[in-house]
């Protein structure tokens, strides 16, 4: 948007100069004319072309100013700072991430007792991320720094607020335009012999056209009491709607909503406004003639409404509205016939042509030379010294010792924004006898790119080399721009693979190609081969042989047909794994068969495969990849065969259509994710073999009601079945011992839960917006429950502890822990005990219980945490005791709250310690202490 600020700013600033200085020397019409150039550059985001000179290159320096305001951070976790945070919970708690060399690095700096921030700074600065970690789990790492990285820069509260702005526009223009219309029609009469399209109103304040599909001329009753007034308004009014004013009225109103806060754009429809009226006199007496010119002036005196209504525009009518000076000018621009100089009106072409000329034009990136001159990877001295620097500086190593020559260059892409490229080193640390498999992933949006090791993808704009993801983020480039490159780089992946070769002396040899255009590499019996890729092969419905110029296909690599526009596969028997990301993004796949063989299905290997709906497995596949079938999201059946002994993290992640599926008896468990977001899946069944439940595995499964834990299983990890909406019960066996944070949260319509004795703890959030939930029952052997656990269960009518259990206890449907004596949770129709077992109400306790209406907290209860009673709409009316020391915010969004009762003196109110006010927002709510009221 800042393109089209800058230039049509510009552009306002030539017309009004331009307006100026043509005016009374050139037809009233040419000068309105040119406003629609100005209405098209604010509606049309397209730029026509490049200049070498623009708007947009003079006004360079300005946009570089604001994109640097505007990209700055002002909240949130940087990506250096989340990276940090992860590398120092792999150092702490998962070492087996890191490449071995790291892995003994680390050990020695725990032997010599240095402390772990200090082991993570190290690391971080002296080691590049692909030689931290081991390449197969390196885009898991980066996918966990992007979880953990959330900035808030200046340029989203801006996008914000001016969404809001566009909004709030939207409803006063509407409310504005419709409340004309109704009242223009009210009471009013057609005019005969017009057709139906004129009509006198007496709730109009002028003449005026109103409408956009079928628009009707409303007349005062004072314009029609002569002849010669009714005829001069009705030719006015009926030039305007040949002029399509009224069509027009609702452009600039368009403008003015979405550049809301623009003050030239609202100069601008103010301007284009008055020269419409101008405009249409002018047409208007050129059909009238020149003897009615004095009459049409006196008309208007008669007509118009001296005065300039607060909302005149965005108003669609053609009311006349004018100041008196305005309505000056404009009698005494008609009286005086102007002059119509043909000299002047090609000026004005000319100008406001050459203009809007530069104004839609893009400027010219001064990459277009230097590609131009340097195709392919050779390039200038100078770029390999900047590229030289870029590479450095992303390895984080000052020392690197390498030369302008050891740094190389392959362009992959050049779009409109810049050109991406690969930059990588000869002298990079890299194994000599690795394979064209070596590669590691960097992702883009929902594009994963794969990249020779040691090597990494850039995006340079204007010189200044950025990350790929960082350009994409920073809107560097367009979302469109990064799918071309996306595909260029695919396109010319072989090209970078030879350069890399070039660097990097002793690799293994580039796959060969067969008959058919497959490309394939000889496995290192001998005797079998390996699909590499598509090679030159244009089929669409692939049939893969068993056998390549006398090889056995055995395999399918990594990558393989990713991602190609093939519509169907056939397998054969012969492989017996699909290798990471073989088929990955065929967005046309439509029918796979796979071989009688097939034993391994690799990482991501039908990943976001969007049109395939069924796919059958066989008898002989072992282990499903993590991400194998990752948002498929038309796949609506698929039988996993008992074969299967291992699926991993997220294989199922967002296979929206996926109705029912088994899970085979010969599966331990079921990693993180690997059902998440199967929201059309209705029931599932869990084998007793399954020993545990990975984080999020069943997440947003939204149709999913009934669930049976396996008896197996020993804890429910975090967000096991988080918003799971439609699940109304579910079966916690004996034997599971910790139901961890947000495990249920979510589940608004689960109605009874029973936590098994075994249970020893509930951790934060876990029943969380339970909101269904009428019976609770707690078990002997639950010690601990976590922060909000049960936030907004609010329909609690049977709540339970087993005897026996020393920890928590229920008193009038309250749900207390005994050792703090704090109410954790407030039942419906919860009456809290006065007998000294409650002195704190937890934060939270009663939220959302909109059952309440008059409520009373008794002698002894020394504290209200924060948001205990929220959400309570109906509650009016409280008593506080006078033994409260703490209370803080706890009655945010009671709205009807109106009196709250407290049982000591307005001194010792003021004496409370409060976090924060009692309930923001509420300016009517009165406290009644026992000497006096207090208007909160």
């Amino acid at each position: 948007m800042k393109e089209i600020l800058i230039t049509s700013s510009i552009l306002i600033a030539v017309l009004l100069l331009v307006r100026w200085l043509f005016r009374g020397k050139v037809s009233q019409k040419l000068i309105y004319a040119a406003w629609m150039l100005v209405a098209l550059r604010l509606l049309v985001p397209v730029q026509l072309g490049q200049l070498d000179f623009s708007l947009l290159t003079a006004a360079k320096p300005v946009t570089q100013v604001v994109e640097q305001v505007t990209d700055k951070q002002i909240a949130g976790v940087t990506q250096q700072e989340a990276f940090r945070e992860v590398l120092k919970d792999y150092v702490e708690n998962d070492r087996t991430v890191f490449t071995p060399h790291v892995q003994e690095s680390i050990q020695i700096f725990i032997e010599n007792k240095e402390p772990v921030e200090q082991i993570v700074e190290n690391l971080d600065k002296t080691v590049p991320e692909q030689e931290l970690f081991r390449p197969e789990v390196l885009p898991q790492v980066q996918q966990k720094v992007e979880d953990t990285t959330d900035p808030i820069t200046l340029g989203q509260i801006v996008t914000s607020l001016w969404l809001a702005g566009v909004v709030g526009m939207a409803v006063w223009f509407l409310t504005v335009n419709v409340i004309f219309l109704r009242r223009a029609k009210k009471d009013a009469v057609q005019v005969e012999n017009e057709g139906g399209r004129v009509r006198v109103s007496p709730n109009v304040p002028t003449p005026c056209l109103v409408g956009f599909f079928r628009p009707v001329i409303y007349l005062t009753p004072a314009s029609v009491e002569n002849e010669q007034m009714k005829n001069h308004v009705l030719t006015h009014e009926l030039t305007h709607l040949h002029h399509f004013d009224h069509i027009w009225a609702v452009v600039r109103c368009v403008c003015l909503c979405i550049y809301w806060f623009d003050p030239l754009v609202w100069i601008a429809a103010h301007q284009s406004r008055r020269d419409c009226e101008l405009a249409c006199d002018e047409s208007a007496l050129k059909k009238l003639g020149d003897d009615e010119r004095v009459a049409y002036g006196k008309t208007l005196l008669d007509v118009v409404t001296q005065s300039m209504s607060p909302t005149h525009l965005i108003e669609t009518a053609t009311a006349m509205n004018e100041t008196k000076k305005q309505l000056k000018e404009r009698v005494s621009y008609i009286v005086k016939k102007p002059r119509n100089i043909l000299i002047a009106a090609i000026c004005l072409i000319l100008v406001a042509g050459i203009t809007a000329g530069c104004a839609f034009a893009g400027s010219l990136d001064n990459t277009d030379a230097l590609l131009e001159e340097n195709p392919s990877w050779e390039v200038t001295e100078e770029v390999r010294k900047q590229l030289k620097q870029e590479y450095i500086r992303y390895r984080s190593n000052e020392d690197h010792n390498c030369t302008v020559d050891d740094v190389h260059l392959v362009v992959i892409s050049h779009v409109k924004s810049g050109y991406a490229v690969v930059i990588g080193c000869k002298c990079s640390s890299i194994n000599t006898n690795a394979s064209w498999d070596d590669l590691f992933g960097e992702s883009a949006a929902d594009l994963t790119y794969y990249v020779p090791n040691g090597w990494y993808m850039s995006f340079c704009k204007d010189g200044q080399f950025h990350l790929l993801d960082a350009a994409y983020n920073k809107s560097l480039l367009t979302y469109e721009e990064l799918r071309t490159v996306w595909s260029d780089y695919h396109a010319q992946f072989p090209v970078a693979l030879e350069v890399w070769k070039l660097c990097n002396p002793g690799l293994s040899e580039p796959p060969q190609r067969d008959s058919s255009g497959l490309d394939y590499k000889v496995n290192s019996d001998g005797e079998t081969c390996t699909i590499t890729g598509v090679g030159v092969c244009t089929d669409l419905d692939v049939v893969l042989p068993e056998i390549i110029d006398g090889y056995r296909v055995t395999e399918i690599g990594e990558m393989a047909f990713w991602p190609q526009n093939i519509t169907s596969v056939i397998i054969p028997d012969s492989v017996v794994s699909i290798g990471s990301s073989a088929f990955k993004q065929c967005d046309e796949l439509r029918s796979v068969k796979l071989g009688k063989g097939l034993e391994r299905i690799g990482l991501h290997a039908f990943e976001d495969c969007k049109n395939l709906t069924s796919i059958s497995l066989p008898e002989s596949v072992t282990s499903i990849g993590s991400g194998a079938f990752r948002n498929c999201s038309s796949l609506t059946s698929l039988l996993i065969p008992d074969s299967v002994t291992s699926i991993g993290g997220g294989a199922f992640n967002g296979c929206t259509s996926l109705k029912s599926i088994n899970i085979p008896a010969g599966l331990i468990a079921i990693e993180d994710g690997t059902f998440s977001l199967c929201s059309a899946l209705t029931a599932i069944h869990i084998p007793d073999s399954i020993t545990s439940i990975g984080e999020y595995a069943f997440s947003n499964c939204s149709s999913l009601t009934h669930v049976t834990v396996p008896k197996s299983v020993t804890v429910i990890e975090n967000g096991t079945f988080a918003y799971c909406t439609n699940m109304r019960s579910v079966l916690i066996p004996y034997g599971v011992t910790s139901i961890e944070k947000s495990a249920f949260a979510g589940c608004r319509r689960l109605e009874t839960v029973t936590v098994p004795d075994s249970v020893v703890s509930i951790g934060y959030w876990a029943f969380d917006e339970c909101s269904s939930m009428t019976s609770l029952s707690i078990g002997k052997g639950v010690s601990s429950i976590g922060f909000a656990a049960f936030r907004q269960c609010s329909s609690v009518t049977s709540l339970s502890v087993a005897s026996g259990n020393p920890y928590f206890s229920v008193r009038g449907n309250c749900l207390i822990e005994n050792n703090s004596k704090t109410l954790v949770l407030g039942g419906r129709n919860a009456v809290i005990p006065d007998d000294g077992s409650v002195t704190g109400i937890a934060d939270y306790a009663f939220f959302g219980q909109v059952h309440l209406r008059e409520f009373s907290i008794p002698a002894g209860v020394q504290s209200i945490g924060t948001d205990a009673f929220s959400g309570c709409k109906n509650l009016t009316t409280i008593y506080l005791p006078d033994s409260l020391w703490s209370i803080s915010n706890s009655f945010m969004d009671c709205n009807n709250l109106k009196d709250i009762y407290y049982a000591g003196t307005k001194t010792q109110w003021y004496s409370l310690k409060m976090g924060s006010p009692i309930a923001d927002g509420y300016f009517d709510l009165i406290l009644h202490c026992t000497d006096a009221d207090i208007k909160l």
